[in-house]
């Protein structure tokens, strides 16, 4: 009866360190899956924002202007980042106050360029003002300053226009 306890405990320690092993593989398992599943959800919002970008690209109404596609490469150190740089510069087209536009709209104009990088001062920025009209009323002409705190603010040429919460504002093409 002895013996068999002894026996018994060998094994126990074996099969332990089988377990263990098991254990740290299914770990290594675990741990790869997870990484797969974090780079899919990434690539998930990268296909998301390329699937938007086409459309963008594709409508009709920028057939005139030229384009240049690229990658935001850095931003400032702000809680608001209201400069960036982009990854495309004079060798890909890209020339000084060059708007900057993403599928979601306005993002700024192009501040400084270099042959490889540009940097962009977002509308957001305090120096920033950018004139725009409601979409429903574009005979009326507005401004938009930037804050710097991530809002802007806003005023009509005539004080006699008014705009409501949620109306869609465009930028009116005209330089400031």
């Amino acid at each position: 009866a002895v013996s068999e306890g002894v026996k018994n405990g060998f094994k126990g320690m074996f099969r332990y360190r089988a377990l263990q092993a098991e254990l740290d593989e299914l770990q290594k398992q675990y741990d790869a899956l997870k990484d797969d599943y974090r780079k899919n959800k990434l690539y998930s919002y990268e296909l998301q924002e390329l699937k938007e970008l086409k459309v963008f690209l594709n409508d009709n109404q920028l057939e005139d202007y030229p384009r240049v596609t690229t990658e935001v490469i850095a931003l400032d150190n702000s809680n608001w980042f209201t400069t960036l740089t982009i990854g495309a510069g004079s060798n890909d087209g890209v020339v000084k106050n060059d708007v900057v536009v993403s599928s979601s709209g306005l993002i700024g104009r192009v501040l400084e360029v270099g042959p490889t990088w540009s940097k962009v001062i977002c509308i957001i920025h305090d120096n920033s003002n950018v004139s725009f009209k409601p979409l429903q009323n574009p005979e009326n002409i507005g401004i938009l300053t930037g804050k710097g705190d991530g809002t802007l603010s806003g005023y009509f040429l005539s004080t006699e226009v008014t705009v409501s919460v949620g109306e869609e504002l465009i930028t009116s093409g005209m330089e400031l």
